[in-house]
């Protein structure tokens, strides 16, 4: 198994991709990491990568 440690400049990087809108599995491709690293250090920094978050975001996407 491979440990992979999350600097501060890539934690930033995955929130200004989730705040651009790019889904989980975008953000994996974008950082060469899998999904659900991405959605653990989500979890530890309290970025909401849900079901609910990426609905709301793609209805406002449309909206606009």
């Amino acid at each position: 198994m491979t440990v992979l440690t999350w600097s501060d400049d890539r934690v930033e990087q995955l929130k200004k991709l989730w705040e651009a809108g790019l889904s989980a599995s975008q953000i994996a491709a974008t950082l060469d990491v899998g999904v659900q690293a991405v959605r653990e250090i989500a979890k530890r920094i309290d970025v909401a990568l849900h079901a609910d978050a990426v609905l709301g975001r793609a209805r406002h996407h449309k909206a606009n």
